[in-house]
Order: structure tokens, then C-alpha cells, then sequence
């Protein structure tokens, strides 16, 4: 469906190697401001990663051995951002605590930003929305808890269309 000639939405299923490659979320700004503080340290080791590296590094950081989503995200109660109230990784165990697949809505996709900082990742596409939702799917496939299956995404070459609209900030 074009927008202003400029947008072209498509709706796509991705193969497991097109998910994996995925690119892991921009980081605050604000992590920035802590570069030293453990936490910050790891949150932004994840950032701009294909989605199979934040999983190893999600797995490898947990304080439980991986035998399950629910395990992995219950080992990073560590990982906590200065002023937040909440462990980093508190959604990602409630998603894994209640996952359903077929639940899952689709995750909103772009093209990776020429000359940005996720061109270096190596990736595909960047995961514009549904973040939470696709780290905790890969991780429970990662653990053996699911066999993976096709994974819905509305993909778009940029997001830009969204700016004003529900307070999206790109």
C-alpha cells in the first residue's frame, strides 16, 4: 500500500536465517551517559547486533543455566539501568512466563540506514518494533522450547512515515 509514493508496505514470512540475522535495537541515549557501569556495559554490547548474537550474549550472561526463556531472563535480574525502577529484562520474563506464538503480532521491520550505525551488524533488516516479543521467541527456540517457525513482519524501507503518529521517535 503506497503512502505518498514514497512507502511501500509488505507483508513477509521470515526463513529461521532471515530472523536470526535481524538487527537488535538502537540504544538509548542515556545508556551512553554510564559507559562503565556493568549493566549499561552489556545493554549496549547487545544493541545493533544481528538477533542470534544477542541471544548468545543474553544466554551466556544469564545466572541460570539455559533450559528454558523463562530461566535465561530470570538470570538478568542483574542487568538494571541507572534510575530505572525495574530489572532491564522484567518484560521479556513476563512474555516468556505467558508466551503463545500464535499470539505473537507481526514485528515491524525496515531496511538497515545506509552509513548508520546498524550497517556494520552484518544484517538484513532492523527491527523497528516488537523487540521484546522476538528476543524472547529466539531465545525459547534457542533452548529448544519451540520449533521454529515462519515469523510474520510487516517490512517497509523506513519507519519516517510513523514520526507524529504515536509518538514514534526514529
Amino acid at each position: 500500500m503506497p503512502i505518498d509514493g514514497n512507502y511501500e508496505f509488505t507483508n513477509m514470512n521470515l526463513s529461521r536465517e532471515e530472523f536470526d540475522k535481524l538487527i537488535f535495537m538502537v540504544n538509548p541515549r542515556e545508556w551512553e551517559d554510564h559507559p562503565h557501569d556493568p549493566s549499561h556495559k552489556f545493554l549496549l554490547g547487545i544493541c545493533y547486533n544481528q538477533l542470534k548474537d544477542v541471544v548468545q550474549k543474553v544466554i551466556n550472561e544469564s545466572e541460570n543455566v539455559a533450559k528454558s526463556a523463562v530461566e535465561v531472563f530470570r538470570g538478568l535480574r542483574h542487568i538494571r539501568v541507572k534510575g530505572g525502577d525495574h530489572p532491564w529484562f522484567e518484560r521479556h520474563l513476563i512474555l516468556a512466563e505467558r508466551f503463545n506464538k500464535s499470539l505473537m503480532t507481526k514485528l515491524r521491520i525496515r531496511n538497515r540506514t545506509e552509513g548508520g550505525p546498524e550497517q556494520d551488524s552484518g544484517g538484513n533488516f532492523y527491527i523497528q518494533d516488537g523487540i521484546h516479543h522476538a528476543l524472547v521467541y529466539a531465545v525459547r527456540v534457542e533452548c529448544g522450547e519451540e520449533k521454529y517457525d515462519d515469523v510474520e513482519v510487516l517490512h517497509t524501507s523506513s519507519w519516517n512515515v510513523a514520526m507524529g503518529i504515536l509518538a514514534y521517535h526514529i
